[in-house]
């Protein structure tokens, strides 16, 4: 029963960490796909064509921050391992234990 609950509350912790980056994935999708359509309408404008571009490279490069191998659910966090590590600090996960 007790290992039930505690793989219970593995799980519900998964989600929770899982709609979190999603949050953190989309942020900066959203950005690069209205960037794209912009200078899609602009293409004639060098200077915002590479303007655009710039912040596209800085949402690409949060997103690459965004997405690292993640945690092992299955390791106990009271053993130092799985979730809290600093990963999860990064991209503005707190886990409370």
């Amino acid at each position: 029963m007790e290992e039930a609950l505690e793989r219970c509350k593995r799980m519900a912790l998964a989600s929770r960490n899982a709609g979190a980056i999603m949050h953190e994935v989309n942020n900066p999708l959203d950005a690069i796909t209205n960037l794209v359509y912009l200078t899609k309408t602009r293409k004639d404008d060098p200077a915002v064509v590479l303007e655009n571009m710039e912040i596209i490279e800085q949402q690409l490069a949060i997103l690459s921050q965004v997405y690292q191998p993640g945690p092992d659910i299955s390791s106990s966090p009271d053993r130092g391992q799985g979730f809290g590590s600093g990963r999860d600090q990064r991209v503005g996960i707190e886990i409370t234990r």
